[in-house]
């Protein structure tokens, strides 16, 4: 539960207190996409270019992991569908 109040989903990322702000904006990986969409969605455009790219590697992040662990379960994927 605590990772979906520190999503800014319902409230902008600058209410929050600078220390906080950052660990959020940074140690989240929701945060970059939903100031990505809500940037998008409201203004039409990415206000903040390193959002974007902190979306993006955390994409390519989490993408790498999910493939290294398919490639390493893949033999077993059978047996368990």
């Amino acid at each position: 539960n605590v990772w979906f109040y520190l999503t800014p989903i319902i409230y902008p990322l600058s209410v929050l207190p600078e220390p906080i702000k950052k660990f959020v904006q940074y140690g989240n990986p929701m945060t970059a996409f939903t100031d990505v969409y809500r940037d998008l969605i409201l203004a039409g455009r990415v206000r903040d270019p390193a959002t974007l790219l902190c979306a993006a590697i955390w994409t390519v992040a989490v993408f790498t992991i999910g493939l290294t662990f398919y490639r390493r379960l893949q033999v077993a994927f059978a047996d368990v569908l």
